[in-house]
């Protein structure tokens, strides 16, 4: 039974067309950034991640810039690394997403050089 003893990502892998190379680019998903509040000098923001396809997300990781120079100060439901640009990753709890649910993480920041919230491009496997 070594197939059994396979990781499941090998197993997703092999069952996908030709055209797939990893079970990574098989997501079928979107990413999408929600502004969630705003004042004077920051911001509060969601980005969720929506899995439109059959099988599940397992593991997640998403990366985005400002270009108008905000700078995130603190985060809620993922681990949020580097700076410019910044990547999120999932948390044990919510590293699965299930075809057809979606997940949100959120973070706070303080505004750059516009007096309203950049929405920055999302990018990453699940992006798409």
């Amino acid at each position: 039974s070594s197939a059994a003893s396979r990781p499941a990502s090998s197993a997703i892998s092999s069952k996908k067309s030709s055209s797939a190379a990893s079970s990574i680019a098989a997501f079928n998903s979107t990413c999408a950034y929600l502004i969630t509040s705003e004042w004077t000098t920051g911001f509060t923001s969601s980005i969720r991640i929506k899995n439109n396809g059959t099988s599940n997300i397992n593991g997640w990781s998403v990366s985005w810039g400002y270009t108008d120079g905000s700078k995130i100060t603190s985060s809620w439901n993922a681990t949020i690394t580097g700076n410019m640009p910044y990547t999120a990753t999932n948390l044990s709890w919510n590293s699965v997403i299930k075809p057809g649910e979606h997940i949100e993480f959120g973070v706070q920041g303080n505004k750059g050089t516009n007096s309203a919230p950049q929405k920055p491009v999302l990018n990453g496997a699940a992006c798409k």
